[in-house]
């Protein structure tokens, strides 16, 4: 988490293994996010999803992406030292790239995949 403080991109992914390939990454530790954790992730004006490419797991990881636009917008400048329309949320589907996930990838794939999606 402190070390992804220091970018204007958070990349969430499921375990730590996967957080470790990435310099602003955090770790959801698992499939799910908690409410204090999309609190904390508010904190960013750029966010990626970069959840495992299983079906469960990306209609779960679209939930994330509509709960995590809705509570920028309660969020003030104050607060988050950005104003609530510069958040933007991008979710990585994998399979789309043919990788199950982010352990199967390099972490130049990763740092590819994620700067094409914010173009």
């Amino acid at each position: 988490y402190d070390k992804a403080k220091q970018y204007d991109n958070v990349v969430v992914v499921e375990g730590i293994k996967k957080a470790l390939k990435i310099p602003n990454a955090v770790s959801s530790l698992g499939k799910n996010l908690s409410g204090p954790q999309l609190d904390l992730l508010c904190e960013w004006p750029h966010i990626t999803l970069l959840l495992d490419g299983d079906t469960k797991t990306q209609t779960m990881s679209s939930r994330y992406w509509d709960t995590l636009a809705d509570k920028g917008k309660e969020i003030p400048k104050r607060i988050s030292g950005f104003e609530p329309s510069e958040r933007k949320v991008v979710n990585i589907d994998l399979s789309r790239y043919g990788f199950p996930s982010p352990d199967e990838m390099t972490p130049e794939q990763v740092k590819t995949i994620v700067e094409d999606a914010w173009k």
